[in-house]
């Protein structure tokens, strides 16, 4: 079985990158139906489980399985953000799927930042004076 963990925009802001990625895999391993008995991953900054558990830089290039849960992530993201393009048709999240692509910057620029844009994404992080 599969699962995906989710984290929002706000945890994003609040935590980080790296520490939303760890919950987000934590999130996704408890909502398994099967618990595993041991975990890959290539991320490793703020993993903690119960499970035992090993880091392997760019294990998405070298590990089959963590691979296909890379994919599975993908996918699982790409499917959100099409539900957010029915939620907020001017940002065009259909086309470029949240990512930083002049698209989206345009789309920003254009109609300021919605709910779920992340306040820490380079463009909308406030300026130093």
């Amino acid at each position: 079985s599969w699962a995906i963990g989710v984290v929002s925009s706000q945890e994003i802001d609040h935590h980080g990158i790296a520490i939303a990625n760890a919950l987000a895999m934590q999130r996704a391993v408890a909502n398994l139906d099967l618990q595993p008995h041991y975990i890959l991953s290539d991320q490793a900054s703020g993993l903690k489980f119960q499970i035992p558990f090993k880091t392997i830089p760019k294990a998405d290039s070298v590990v089959m399985s963590v691979a296909a849960a890379s994919i599975l992530a993908k996918v699982a993201r790409d499917t959100l953000m099409l539900r957010y393009a029915a939620e907020y048709p001017a940002y065009g999240f259909d086309q470029h799927k949240g990512y930083g692509t002049a698209l989206h910057l345009r789309k920003i620029e254009e109609h300021g930042p919605c709910p779920i844009h992340r306040m820490s994404f380079k463009p909308l992080k406030p300026t130093l004076i």
